[in-house]
């Protein structure tokens, strides 16, 4: 009576796996890689519906835009999650 059942050995926590995964640079790289390309496909669309870029050329030029927007949020989002760099100068970003 009021005994704890023992916790089985070979069950692992799901947050000790993504804890085990997260402090690999490989898999930070990969989710942020995926997270960053679902962004680019989603703001393709939103611009291609928002502006109604109808011709080939217009549609060129908003993925044209929409790849810089997320060139420059990758950079920010692999320089915190993926490189974890806490202090960044400008004149290492520029060497």
């Amino acid at each position: 009576m009021g005994e704890k059942p023992k916790p089985n050995p070979i069950e692992i926590p799901l947050e000790k796996i993504v804890q085990k995964l997260w402090r690999q640079r490989s898999f930070r790289f990969l989710f942020v890689g995926v997270l960053l390309t679902l962004l680019n496909i989603l703001l393709i669309v939103v611009i291609v519906d928002i502006f109604n870029l109808n011709t080939p050329l217009l549609r060129s030029l908003g993925n044209a835009c929409v790849t810089e927007i997320c060139l420059l949020i990758s950079f920010f989002c692999y320089r915190q999650f993926v490189w974890q760099v806490e202090k960044l100068r400008c004149q290492e970003i520029y060497l």
